[in-house]
C-alpha cells in the first residue's frame, strides 16, 4: 500500500505539469495568432514596415467565446482615457484603449458591443480587470 502511494505522487505531480504547460501553449499560440492578424491589419492601414517582433500585447482582458479583448503595446498619450461602452466605464492609464479580436477582424470596443460581440456582462467582467 506504502509503494502504491509513493508512486502515485509522482505521477500525479508530472499529470499536474503536463495539464498546466498544455494550458499554457494554447493560450500562447492564441496570442502568436492575434499577433500575426494584428499586423496584416497594420499592413492593411499602410504601416507596412511592422514586422511581428514589433507587436508585443500587453493584455488579454478576456476571452469570451472567441472574442478576445486585448490591448497592444502602442504608442499613446499620457492621458488617462475613459470609454463608455453599453453604460460601462473603462478606465485606461493612456489613450491605448483595448481593442476586440475575433478570428482575424479586430474591433473597437463600441463596435464589438453594438455588433453583439460583447455582452454587458462581458464588458463589466473588462472593466473589474480595466478599473
Amino acid at each position: 500500500m506504502r509503494k502504491i502511494k509513493l508512486f502515485a505522487l509522482p505521477l500525479l505531480l508530472v499529470l499536474v505539469s503536463i495539464m498546466f504547460v498544455g494550458c499554457g501553449n494554447k493560450s500562447n499560440e492564441l496570442e502568436t495568432r492575434i499577433r500575426n492578424d494584428y499586423v496584416t491589419y497594420l499592413h492593411s492601414q499602410g504601416d507596412t514596415d511592422v514586422v511581428l517582433a514589433d507587436v508585443q500585447i500587453l493584455k488579454i482582458y478576456g476571452n469570451f467565446d472567441g472574442v478576445v479583448v486585448v490591448r497592444f503595446d502602442r504608442p499613446a498619450f499620457e492621458v488617462v482615457t475613459t470609454v463608455q461602452v453599453g453604460g460601462v466605464d473603462l478606465v485606461f492609464d493612456n489613450s491605448n484603449v483595448a481593442i476586440v479580436w475575433q478570428n482575424g477582424n479586430f474591433f473597437d470596443l463600441q463596435m464589438a458591443y453594438e455588433n453583439g460581440l460583447l455582452s454587458i456582462a462581458n464588458l463589466n467582467a473588462v472593466a473589474e480587470k480595466v478599473n
